[in-house]
């Protein structure tokens, strides 16, 4: 019995290297999909993106939300269809990645996430700036999720923090000076 339960899941391998040796016509998953879904879901968003991707340089930090233990959610989604870099991306997949010997999550992973929660929340100019500096941010984006993610954003005080160089709807992109 355990002979033949060995032998089946051996085959797998076989079918796995000989599938993959074969040429075949699958390219993976397309852009154009993959992007469709944003521009679905959050259009203001994507709208935001193409600005960003004629108008920021790639390599300029763009801070955005994230959520804590939360994977394949819709944070993190300006730095992967940017290119851009941001504070943190799925903060779940860093803590898996860094994990401390006993599993726990890494410190600065709840640092950064701490941190740019306080950004979004606080009033605090020195603490923001701090922050800001920290980590080399050239821009703050808020968005839906942004403001879905901290209930008590305070827009016209971020707004103090910069220059306000994108506005559509409820989104913004904010240069810090």
């Amino acid at each position: 019995f355990l002979l033949i339960i060995n032998l089946t899941t051996s085959a797998y391998g076989v079918d796995a290297i000989l599938t993959t040796s074969k040429k075949t016509n699958y390219k993976g998953i397309s852009k154009a999909s993959t992007e469709s879904y944003i521009q679905n879901s959050l259009p203001y968003d994507y709208r935001a993106i193409e600005w960003i991707r004629e108008n920021i340089e790639k390599d300029k930090i763009i801070l955005e939300c994230t959520n804590l233990g939360n994977s394949y959610s819709n944070s993190s989604r300006i730095s992967t269809f940017t290119g851009n870099p941001t504070v943190l991306g799925w903060s779940y997949h860093e803590w898996i990645w860094r994990a401390n010997q006993d599993h726990s999550m890494p410190k600065e992973v709840k640092n950064r996430t701490e941190d740019i929660k306080t950004v979004y929340t606080s009033t605090n100019i020195s603490n923001i700036k701090d922050i800001i500096n920290k980590y080399n941010i050239s821009y703050i984006y808020i968005g839906e999720v942004e403001f879905k993610t901290y209930e008590n954003i305070n827009i016209d005080f971020l707004k103090t923090l910069g220059d306000t160089i994108y506005e559509y709807g409820n989104t913004y992109i904010i240069k810090v000076k």
